[in-house]
């Protein structure tokens, strides 16, 4: 059976060349940076499944203390689910959500968004299958699965 490895780093350990490479291995396989990424419309590649068997695991191990007790919330989480999110996290955090939601009405006029609509008190959960490759430097981490909150 393959192991899985989930890292995590404080802000101060994360470089300026380890943001580089994140935005490269991100644009070159998952998504789209900006209007001239070389893959548009990629965003819809999200593997709902992968967040679906790796959130619970990947919340409970995050070091920041409302990731680590939040509720999953969304469709992939509980079917019943009327809030229009497919994939999130109920932080019971209330924050002004409108420029998010302008940002998100950019994004569905040419891609179809895989997380769902942001309710109140909530963020996206969204996690990548991180790829093996060769890495540029020693001193970074293996590729693995990757947690991005939004909110």
């Amino acid at each position: 059976m393959a192991s899985q490895l989930y890292e995590t780093f404080s802000g101060h350990e994360i470089t300026d060349y380890m943001l580089s490479d994140a935005a490269e291995l991100f644009s070159n396989n998952y998504g789209v940076w900006g209007p001239s990424s070389p893959k548009r419309a990629t965003i819809e590649k999200v593997s709902l499944d992968f967040i679906r068997q790796n959130a619970a695991l990947i919340t409970k191990a995050s070091p920041i203390p409302y990731i680590k007790s939040t509720k999953l919330s969304g469709e992939l989480f509980d079917v019943g689910e009327t809030n229009g999110l497919k994939s999130g996290v109920d932080t019971d955090f209330f924050v002004d959500h409108e420029e998010p939601q302008e940002a998100l009405a950019e994004i569905r006029k040419d891609w179809k968004w895989p997380l769902g609509d942001l309710p109140d008190g909530h963020e996206f959960l969204l996690i990548l299958q991180g790829k093996s490759r060769r890495s540029r430097s020693r001193s970074l981490p293996r590729a693995g699965p990757k947690t991005a909150v939004s909110n």
